[in-house]
């Protein structure tokens, strides 16, 4: 997460696969969708980097049908 709030999707990576290129697809597009809404805000003004590294965990095992 950058500075401002954003996401650089070129950034984004799964760091490890579900095994279903539709689920995968579906969760990188959900941090997306936030970042395009700006849901995730700026970082605090006292935040000392440029960017912030967020470990997002989505499980196929509990996802809703």
């Amino acid at each position: 997460i950058r500075r401002d709030g954003s996401v650089d999707p070129d950034q984004m990576k799964l760091l490890t696969r579900s095994g279903s290129y539709t689920f995968d697809n579906a969760a990188m597009g959900a941090i997306e969708a936030v970042a395009n809404r700006k849901l995730f805000g700026p970082l605090p003004a006292d935040f000392k980097n440029d960017a912030l590294t967020v470990i997002f965990k989505f499980d196929p095992a509990i996802s809703r049908p």
